[in-house]
């Protein structure tokens, strides 16, 4: 057993032998500085009793505990070093005392926030550990209170958010731009305010939002680009929701508003995903400008007691049908549908497609049918909708024929309840088909000289693909290559004709007899040559199943003139020619006179002569069976009621100088769906001369009037919803 003086002496040796170490590694460091750290980096008050502390192993791994009990001092971001949060400047002494550097909110990623903390101040950790690539961890205390103006504004805060009970109160850009929080969002029951913008950018939190009970109002921009947002339950005591509160919200689909709300501010729900239907409480006395504007997929509203009745454009660039009380007040755009106290309209509870697929060649036309159930639901309006973008479709059965191959996929929705039904075309390629024969009606024709003659070639099969023909005449190529020849007031003589197929090369014969026609005493052609008689201002003359008056006599070089001022009973096409031959001397039609073709049950065609420059009024009222009209560049004014109940027409070209166009002008034409007007001078629209015209049409128009021409074709009676271009 070794004694107590051997003991000591073995001790003093290892402490030579430790002191010799120490030496020798103090000489290494002098020719390799070594830096040590200190353990605690930082410390100091950051409120009247409250401190915090900065600690770690490395400068990239540090945390902050903040400790004590009440209120944390608010900071001023972008001030001078003073007035910013202490752990944003900090400076670290080196252990050789001479060397520092600066510590900030980047390198700490956890901060503990102690039990007896009460608020957490402005900007105090504004910007914190935001694009580092780490998650940044805090932890609440129980004791919370209050969460201050841009406390973590833009900083790197990391999935879920679960603000404890006990928080009343979050200011103003708490929590704006924390994009790294992608998990749910919890606030407290006790919350009873939410500050301006205090989500605002919070883009990747998820899932449904509870608001509190206690919350009164939303504040404005509140949650601001929350795309990931599903869904919003509010609080039972919400009255209000502020200016831009959901705005691009894109995720929040359905809403159930509380019944105490009064107001909905503007653009509150601009943007949002808002599809299908809402009802809007009673208790809402205010809606402000644009709170639902651009929500493609929000079909109805239904007001369950008065609407407001200001700021119309609530819902502007929406599609959406109004639905109320019989006995309510309100606006009355867009489109109101209205019901008894009791609302007992018949509802659409569905809508599917028929067929729901089908496969057709290239070339072929698809047809989808969309039926709604019920079938005597009172709003049948829909919306079709490919690859989210909306077709200009106006009913319930898309039509199109298919150029390409592919798949397509159709969606119909209904503006009432938004129910959804898809259909599906495959498009695919075909085998070629050839032709294999050619017929040619008629064979044989014979016509009177100043008549026209039309051969029609028909191929067989009929869906062959190779359509186009070659004609010739008495041996001459013809130009063109289309299944049918038109022979314009040939001469008289005969002619042999052969149609020949470009695919096969088949033939089909034909002949055409042109004979001199003795004169017609009712009638006068262009070449009309009587002398026994002198032309007078009123003479008429039947030309081709037209009357024609004559209102101005020639004189000198210049022609007469003439307007068109009925039509035969047998008429069914018109041509109208720009000027016509009456005893030798010329005359130009200028007029289609007043009631000229009223109540013509027959006509289905209306050429207008080049130099006409007038329409009169009742000229074509009720000509139910004209289906497109072109109205020439010399005209200037369209009269009153003049195509009024044209229920065929679907069709109308205005020329260059159309200035004026009266009262009830196209009134009631429900199928005019295309508008091409060249004319920049258009004045004047008459009392409802669009009106009862589809509210879907598209009206072509010059550069430069689109919003002016826009604006008189909506006074005129054409729906909000036409497109103007």
């Amino acid at each position: 057993m070794t004694n107590s003086r051997e003991q000591s002496n073995l001790y003093f040796i290892r402490s030579i032998r430790l002191l010799f170490i120490i030496a020798l590694m103090s000489i290494i460091a002098g020719r390799s500085k070594i830096t040590v750290y200190a353990k605690e980096y930082a410390s100091g008050k950051c409120g009247n009793n409250l401190t915090y502390t900065v600690t770690g192993n490395s400068d990239d791994n540090l945390t902050l505990t903040i400790r004590g009990t009440g209120d944390m001092w608010d900071y001023y971001e972008g001030s001078s070093a003073g007035d910013r949060a202490p752990w944003n400047y900090i400076r670290i002494v080196i252990h050789d005392g001479l060397s520092y550097y600066n510590v900030n909110t980047n390198m700490i990623k956890t901060v503990i926030l102690e039990e007896g903390v009460t608020s957490i101040g402005m900007n105090a950790f504004y910007g914190y550990n935001k694009n580092k690539g780490y998650q940044a961890v805090i932890t609440f205390p129980k004791t919370l209170k209050r969460i201050n103006d841009q406390a973590f504004a833009y900083s790197g805060i990391y999935g879920n958010l679960i603000i404890p009970e006990g928080v009343t109160y979050i200011g103003a850009s708490a929590f704006e731009g924390c994009d790294s929080l992608n998990g749910y969002l919890s606030l407290p029951n006790s919350l009873t305010y939410i500050g301006d913008g205090a989500f605002y950018g919070v883009y990747n939190v998820t899932g449904n939002l509870k608001l509190p009970e206690n919350l009164t109002s939303i504040s404005s921009f509140s949650f601001y680009n929350c795309y990931g947002l599903t869904s919003v339950t509010f609080g039972s005591k919400l009255f209000s929701i502020e200016e831009y509160a959901f705005s691009n919200c894109t995720g929040i689909t359905s809403l159930q508003l509380p019944n105490t709300l009064t107001q909905i501010g503007q653009y509150a729900f601009n943007g949002s995903g808002l599809s299908g239907s809402i009802d809007i409480p009673a208790s809402v006395n205010h809606i402000k400008s644009n709170a639902f504007t651009n929500t493609p997929y929000l079909y109805a509203v239904q007001f369950l007691g008065n609407a407001p009745t200001e700021n119309s454009d609530a819902f502007d660039n929406t599609r959406v049908t109004i639905i109320y009380k019989k006995s309510a007040n309100g606006f009355t755009w867009p489109t109101w549908h209205g019901y008894n106290s009791d609302f007992d309209r018949v509802k659409v509870t569905g809508v599917s497609i028929t067929p729901a697929n089908q496969i057709i060649n290239v070339g072929d036309t698809a047809t989808l049918t969309a039926v709604i159930e019920p079938s005597n639901a009172d709003i049948k309006d829909l919306v079709w909708r490919s690859k989210g973008d909306e077709l200009n479709i106006d009913g319930n059965v898309f039509t199109y024929q298919f150029t390409s191959a592919g798949n397509y996929i159709l969606d119909v929705t209904t503006m009432d309840g938004g129910f959804i039904a898809t259909g599906t075309i495959m498009v695919i390629e075909r085998e070629s088909i050839p032709v294999t024969g050619i017929t040619v009606y008629p064979s044989k024709k014979s016509i009177f000289y100043g008549e026209n003659a039309v051969f029609t070639a028909t191929l067989t099969p009929s869906n062959a693909d190779v359509q186009e023909i070659n004609w010739t005449v008495n041996g001459e190529r013809i130009s063109g290559t289309s299944n049918q020849l038109t022979f314009t007031k040939p001469s008289i003589g005969t002619y042999n004709i052969i149609a020949t197929s470009i695919d096969g090369g088949y033939r089909a014969t034909c002949t055409l007899t042109v004979k001199q026609k003795e004169s017609d005493s009712n009638e006068s052609s262009p070449t009309d040559k009587k002398v026994n008689k002198s032309a007078k201002v009123g003479d008429r003359i039947t030309y081709k199943k037209a009357v024609y008056q004559i209102t101005k006599l020639p004189s000198g070089n210049k022609t007469g003139e003439a307007k068109l001022v009925s039509v035969t009973k047998t008429a069914t096409k018109i041509s109208v020619p720009k000027s016509f031959k009456y005893l030798g001397k010329s005359y130009s039609v200028t007029k289609i006179a007043a009631g000229a073709c009223k109540n013509n049950k027959k006509i289905t065609s209306f050429t207008i002569g080049a130099n006409v420059t007038s329409i009169g009024d009742s000229a074509f009222l009720n000509c139910s069976k004209l289906k497109s009209t072109k109205i020439p560049d010399k005209v200037t004014t369209i009269g009153k009621n003049a195509y009024k109940n044209c229920s065929a027409m679907t069709t109308a070209y205005l020329g260059k100088n159309v200035s004026k166009i009266n009262d009830y002008a196209f009134y009631n034409c429900k199928k005019l769906k295309n508008w091409s007007i060249k004319s920049s001078k258009l004045k004047k629209l008459g009392k409802n001369a669009l009106k009862n015209t589809p509210k879907t049409a598209s009206y072509d128009v010059p550069n430069g009037v689109i919003k002016s021409y826009k604006k008189q074709f909506i006074k005129a009676g054409a729906g909000k919803t036409i497109k103007v271009k």
